[in-house]
């Protein structure tokens, strides 16, 4: 009986012990993760290393609605229409894309509508404006224009263009101010973009071109293919940056 006592209590002793520790590690792991939240919050966006773990394995997107995806997606299709315009027509006549005719050349890239109302504004102006961080702007002749280059060697600028502006559009709806939600319709939700769901961190698609993406198809611009007229051919092998 003794001896059986014995081994009660020494079990007893390592359950308690191995639930000690189970606690502990509970704690631990709790504490890692608030401490990770908080320099998630304090993040520097521009100048995290890799968007895929900027603190304690926490991804940069990790608040990321669909309606963020799809604004993604918007940014890196616009950027694309900049420079692949430029590269096709090779006119110094036709600098860029203008503001009346953006949907025109937007759906012969792209192949689908860019409605603004689909994004809860009235003008191609607004839209633009809703990237925030003048990245995307028109110039003074009301032609597109883009502060990104046409290569670069990682798309991970993307998403902290879309994280930092999110960040602002939470901070102004915290501060009551009306209209700051973004206001997107199914249409434009749906537009192609693999989101992964909404938020979480959502799908990884724009890590490897391609799809809704990639590249666009090029163009080869002739008589009658384009509201400036004439105009010269171009495309061939197309504008060729690379797209990380």
């Amino acid at each position: 009986d003794a001896e059986m006592d014995k081994k009660r209590e020494e079990e007893k002793a390592e359950l308690e012990k191995q639930r000690a520790e189970a606690e502990a590690a509970e704690e631990q792991e709790k504490s890692a993760a608030e401490e990770a939240e908080q320099e998630f919050l304090k993040l520097d966006i521009f100048g995290a290393d890799d968007v895929n773990d900027v603190a304690g394995g926490i991804p940069l997107f990790k608040e990321f609605q669909n309606e963020d995806w799809t604004l993604m997606q918007l940014v890196f299709e616009l950027n694309l229409l900049v420079h692949a315009f430029t590269h096709d027509v090779a006119d110094p006549e036709r600098p860029g894309v203008h503001v009346d005719h953006m949907n025109f050349y937007y759906k012969k890239y792209f192949g689908k509508d860019l409605r603004p109302k689909d994004f809860g504004v009235e003008t191609m102006k607004e839209l633009v404006d809703l990237i925030g961080s003048k990245v995307l702007y028109f110039t003074s002749n009301d032609v597109l224009a883009s502060q990104l280059d046409g290569e670069y060697e990682s798309p991970a600028i993307f998403p902290k263009l879309i994280e930092a502006a999110r960040r602002h559009r939470r901070l102004r709806m915290d501060l009551g101010e009306e209209g700051a939600a973004l206001k997107l319709s199914v249409a434009a939700g749906g537009r192609g973009a693999d989101t992964g769901g909404n938020g979480g961190g959502g799908g990884k698609a724009w890590q490897k071109g391609g799809g809704s993406y990639g590249a666009s198809t090029p163009l080869k611009f002739g008589k009658g293919s384009h509201p400036y007229g004439g105009g010269k051919k171009g495309g061939g092998k197309g504008w060729g940056g690379r797209r990380g």
